[in-house]
């Protein structure tokens, strides 16, 4: 944080001519990195550099790794004012070099020379490893008609490990600091208002390992469309994304082809919801006893919403009497079986990112008292989650199965009569009125009756036993 402060404010100042954090290979990666691209050189003394360990050599100087050290580069004249509002913050501003106009990379250490070469060696010529990988065959199977779905499996899945509530978590830190928190942890999205511009800006997570155990190539897709969805829900627009990608041993044909078929996925999928990648990092090599993490391309994305002075919808119900509409692109669903996920269907990345605005524009220009994308577990407990607050609905979905995951279908609740707002929806999925918000119960077609408190009950209890088979 103080971090973040000093150089927000070294910058505001204008105080600053280049900047980069220092991350993967340290101190390395940032100073050639900037030397390259600038197409100059640089001269650095590594003596001049803090340390906290007196033995530490020049190597590791170079290569250690932290995601608290920036490396700047200022005019001389404007230094002593840079260091000065760092050492208000409490921490050092050391100078440690200079730039140089000949396109090279001087280091030295106690006076002496060791390296002196071209950054472009580093940066533009680096070796580059050429992983054996195989094109991606989709791992979709038929869908037969789903199990007889009943009131118990949604009171199971409320309250399994996957299902349960994490509030035990989340309520142990404060989540409103500053006083600009419009949605906390409990909503599907974190959500804070900009005062200055009379804006909110919204931040979800994607990556969702049962997608990605189903198919890399869809999980690829998912870990930016189910973000970018979430966002839309609540009227904002996707801008941006990070990833941090998570991978077994990329040596290992299976793992390395999962890697390229969903990272080439997400990639079409952010550049078709023109919100890009920005930042990001990747971590191979994550396996134990030849045994490989489930491959994880995790994101995080952020959006905006032009007015705060509108309320957000929530993600439960609130009243009684409103009509629910299923709003769906029709196009994957998949399921858990003994073989592992089974499913069915593509995904077409610019009819999701169509639909994703489409879905945005609704929200914006229409009042809706609660949105809510279905997720993990399918429909039966995504509608259950809507109601543990109280409210309930009766609800028919025509025999649409109840356990299985879908991707991806959107309930929108509104007591407006005015239906105008469907024709944004043409021919790019369908749109249903599924039913409508009751008091104290939960019913789905003939399949599901339920008790709001029954609800309740497996949500905000059933961890304790989900958490301690895990243990």
């Amino acid at each position: 944080k103080c971090l973040i402060e000093s150089c927000l404010e070294v910058m505001k100042e204008n105080l600053v001519v280049a900047i980069q954090d220092m991350g993967a290979a340290g101190l390395t990666s940032s100073s050639f990195e900037m030397a390259s691209s600038g197409q100059v050189g640089l001269k650095m003394n590594l003596d001049q550099v803090p340390i906290r360990d007196s033995s530490i050599t020049p190597e590791e100087i170079l290569l250690s790794e932290s995601q608290e050290r920036m490396l700047l580069v200022c005019l001389p004249e404007n230094f002593e004012k840079l260091q000065k509002v760092f050492h208000r913050w409490g921490l050092d501003a050391t100078v440690i070099g200079e730039v140089l106009e000949e396109r090279k990379v001087e280091i030295l250490w106690r006076g002496e020379e060791l390296t002196n070469i071209d950054p472009d060696l580093l940066v533009e010529n680096a070796p580059q490893w050429q992983r054996e990988y195989q094109a991606w065959q989709g791992m979709r199977t038929e869908l037969t008609a789903e199990k007889a779905y009943k009131s118990t499996d949604v009171l199971e899945s409320l309250s399994s490990a996957r299902g349960t509530h994490r509030n035990w978590i989340y309520e142990q830190y404060d989540q409103r600091v500053g006083a600009q928190t419009e949605m906390d942890c409990s909503e599907t999205i974190g959500v804070v208002r900009l005062p200055e511009s009379r804006r909110s800006l919204g931040i979800a997570l994607g990556g969702r390992a049962q997608v990605m155990q189903f198919d890399a190539e869809i999980g690829g897709i998912d870990s930016a469309a189910y973000p970018a969805l979430l966002l839309a829900a609540k009227g904002f627009e996707a801008l941006a994304t990070t990833d941090c990608l998570n991978y077994g041993n990329p040596e290992k044909i299976n793992v390395m082809s999962e890697f390229v078929a969903s990272v080439n996925a997400m990639s079409d999928t952010c550049r078709a919801l023109e919100a890009p990648i920005i930042s990001g990092n990747v971590s191979f090599y994550n396996e134990t006893f030849s045994k490989n993490i489930t491959s994880t391309p995790a994101v995080g994305m952020v959006g905006l919403r032009e007015d705060n002075s509108q309320a957000l919808p929530k993600s439960f119900f609130t009243g009684n009497g409103e009509k629910i509409y299923r709003v769906a692109l029709n196009s994957v669903e998949f399921e858990s079986s003994a073989e592992g996920y089974l499913g069915q269907g593509e995904i077409d990345k610019e009819a999701l990112a169509k639909f994703t605005r489409a879905l945005r524009k609704t929200v914006v220009e229409n009042t809706f008292s609660s949105t809510r994308v279905v997720g993990k577990l399918g429909r039966g407990y995504t509608l259950a989650k809507m109601s543990h607050k109280g409210v309930g609905a009766k609800v028919d979905l025509a025999g649409l199965a109840l356990g299985r995951e879908v991707l991806y279908e959107v309930y929108l609740v509104t007591s407006s009569t005015d239906e105008s707002w469907k024709m944004s929806f043409d021919g790019l999925g369908t749109v249903d009125c599924i039913g409508e918000t009751v008091d104290g119960s939960l019913t789905i077609d003939q399949r599901v009756e339920l008790s709001v408190a029954d609800i309740k009950k497996s949500y905000q209890e059933g961890w304790k036993a989900a958490f301690s088979e895990l243990a």
